[in-house]
């Protein structure tokens, strides 16, 4: 059942005044505080959000503005900002702005009325994150680092501030919920030490010396921008890079652009590419190499524990892939999008950027350079929703079916990643593969 049927039902057949007047609860809500225009907010109904409205008494629709639904634990404004419905959320704060209250809750979010989507986007972030209990990472502030170099902030000068514009779970979220409340809708969540279970062994699998004992000798790809067919890429022994990395610079410095009279962009000095920007980024198949996968297992074996109950049950179809990564401050994935899949980082710190499939774009500029130039500002100016989140070791973060997404590491990070065949994925590419024949 569709959104728009429900909503066209409550409004032709005065469904709402009609409850209203017989006594039923003021929220019409459904279980967990989700109430009617939470329902269509995460559908991106803006007419039919003013039409329900008018249907209703003022003070019902303020008490549903208010409310904080528990699944996504927002409003329903916030909610359509999360899913990338600009004018959804323009719509919900037009109907907030009259002597509307703020929200209330444990962890209250600034109600200052946005004037844009992205300040819609920063109210979402303070709603989820601010004074959380599952802000910090499962490392929190533990100094062992695997002998990676992560020591410090990992923020640096010139790099957004920490924080989240997607929703935020705690490592209690069960496969059921993770099902209902983000792979259906297809919304991206940050798992905040979502490794809980695997962690102590993850950590030593993926320790330099450990890893490098075992895994040394593989032959690996690498470069500035791994995604990009067209970026120079490398192929040298684990071991040579990961010496590499460890040499690398530890403090990453994001300052605008300098240009010279020419506008030519100065070399490496002033924040050009360098060896100590490259990324690796592997997929692990065990058919074309022994030690391939022999990691791949391992990694696999300390899969995060919602991903394991996923799969068992039939949330999540299967492993599309499985790709080990590691890169020093300042690399990582430039813009690009794909399957679902299950980001799992075990050392480190990176920072996400995210959009929506309808913003979803492509791009062959390595991400550093990408930030440095303003990437993000840039697309928000295009009119594209980018949401922003920082994970920190110990957290899994998921990416639904074809969000746009780039990732610059913060600090030396560690970790891995899973694509997974999702019921919305698997039949968008039914479709494709009908149009194709």
């Amino acid at each position: 059942m569709t959104a728009a049927f429900v909503a066209q039902c409550a409004v032709h057949q005065d469904a709402p005044r009609a409850l209203v007047r017989g006594g039923a609860s003021g929220g019409l809500r459904h279980v967990d505080d989700y109430t009617l225009l939470h329902l269509l907010a995460e559908f991106g109904q803006a007419s039919l959000a003013r039409s329900v409205a008018a249907a209703l008494p003022t003070h019902v629709v303020a008490s549903q503005l208010r409310t904080i639904g528990t699944p996504a634990h927002l409003t329903p404004q916030q909610l359509a900002v999360a899913r990338g419905y600009d004018a959804c959320a323009a719509a919900l704060a037009e109907l907030a702005a009259p002597g509307t209250a703020a929200p209330t809750s444990p962890t209250p979010p600034e109600s200052t009325p946005p004037a844009s989507a992205q300040q819609q986007a920063s109210s979402v972030h303070r709603s989820v994150s601010d004074g959380s209990e599952h802000e910090r990472g499962a490392g929190g502030d533990e100094p062992h680092n695997g002998g990676w170099g992560t020591n410090g902030d990992g923020t640096g000068r010139g790099v957004l501030a920490s924080g989240c514009e997607i929703a935020i779970e705690g490592p209690e979220l069960d496969a059921d919920s993770f099902h209902r409340r983000y792979v259906v809708p297809a919304r991206p969540v940050l798992l905040r030490n979502g490794t809980a279970g695997s962690w102590a062994g993850l950590r030593a699998l993926l320790a330099k010396d450990a890893l490098l004992e075992t895994f040394g000798g593989l032959r690996v790809e690498v470069g500035a921008a791994p995604y990009s067919e067209a970026a120079a890429k490398r192929i040298l022994l684990l071991s040579e890079y990961a010496e590499a990395v460890a040499a690398a610079p530890s403090e990453l410095e994001l300052l605008p652009v300098q240009t010279d009279e020419g506008g030519r962009r100065p070399r490496a000095d002033g924040g050009g590419l360098s060896m100590s920007r490259d990324y690796l980024f592997v997929g692990l198949y065990a058919a074309s190499e022994p030690m391939h996968g022999a990691l791949k297992a391992r990694l696999e074996a300390h899969s995060p524990p919602v991903l394991t109950e996923s799969l068992e049950r039939r949330h999540l179809y299967y492993r599309a892939s499985t790709q080990f990564s590691l890169g020093p401050p300042g690399s990582g994935s430039p813009l690009h999008y794909h399957m679902a899949a299950v980001n799992t980082l075990v050392f480190g710190r990176k920072r996400w950027t995210l959009l929506p499939p309808r913003d979803a774009v492509y791009s062959a500029l390595p991400v550093f350079e990408w930030h440095r130039a303003g990437g993000v500002e840039a697309l928000r100016r295009e009119g594209r929703t980018a949401l922003e989140c920082t994970q920190r070791a110990g957290d899994v973060l998921y990416v639904p079916d074809h969000w746009g997404h780039a990732v610059l590491n913060l600090q030396t990070s560690v970790g891995f990643a899973t694509e997974v065949a999702t019921a919305r994925g698997h039949s968008m590419r039914m479709e494709l593969s009908k149009s194709n024949s």
